[in-house]
């Protein structure tokens, strides 16, 4: 049983994605809408406790975590981004002040230590399937370094570090990376049980959410995401 203090199982990119969409729902209204600061971040914080708790629950304490830092670094950068006049600095004055990061992990350098901890993932020698999807999209959804969030030079890192984490989802599934855009040729007909099917209807509503709420400088990479997104659905 979880007990909160090992892991379970690894989980797969499946559950992941299906505990992560209720923040990303709540994420993607952020940006969508026009509420305060304050209510935008105990919102987010709320769901990002809740997805901790059963994230806890089906893999334990250290899955649970490992999940939860790259979808709290996005959600500090995009939606200071969105509420910033200066473009999503997390600088005295801004209204994003305190950050997700600061209330989850006492810290404020999401740069060194995501680029740190995707590194530690790509090096393990079982790579955990479903962190590796949770990184390379968060990633992929528009995660970078910007002035104040970490050393120069490691916008490239995570470019480098993004590659390796596609390159080994692709080695360790049937499926194509999560940032390509899928081939031209027809699908195969869904051989999906129910639930799954379900989940996949969930996701592309997740995706349509997505594709009507990033800015148009994200709208390239969402697009990615959002094909390999429609594929695991079929």
């Amino acid at each position: 049983m979880a007990d909160g203090t090992a892991d379970v199982e690894m989980g797969t990119p499946w559950e992941h994605a299906a505990l992560a969409w209720p923040v990303l729902q709540r994420l993607v209204g952020a940006r969508e809408g026009s509420s305060e600061p304050e209510d935008v971040y105990q919102s987010l914080a709320a769901a990002i406790d809740q997805m901790f708790r059963d994230a806890i629950a089906r893999f334990g304490a250290t899955e649970a975590d490992a999940m939860r830092y790259p979808i709290v670094a996005l959600a500090d950068q995009l939606v200071a981004a969105h509420l910033s006049p200066d473009g999503g600095a997390l600088a005295v004055g801004s209204p994003w002040i305190s950050t997700l990061e600061r209330r989850f992990y006492g810290s404020n350098d999401a740069g060194d230590q995501l680029t740190e901890r995707l590194s530690q993932l790509l090096a393990a020698p079982a790579p955990r399937i479903g962190l590796l999807w949770t990184y390379a999209t968060c990633l992929a959804l528009g995660y970078t370094e910007y002035p104040g969030r970490g050393p120069a030079g490691d916008d490239a890192q995570l470019g480098v570090l993004r590659d390796q984490a596609e390159r080994a989802l692709a080695s360790l599934r049937p499926v194509r990376s999560i940032a390509r855009v899928r081939a031209s040729r027809p699908p195969a007909p869904p051989r999906r049980r129910p639930i799954r099917l379900l989940l996949g209807v969930c996701l592309i509503a997740f995706a349509v959410g997505w594709i009507t709420a990033l800015d148009e400088a994200l709208s390239e990479r969402t697009n990615h995401v959002i094909d390999a997104l429609a594929e695991e659905a079929r």
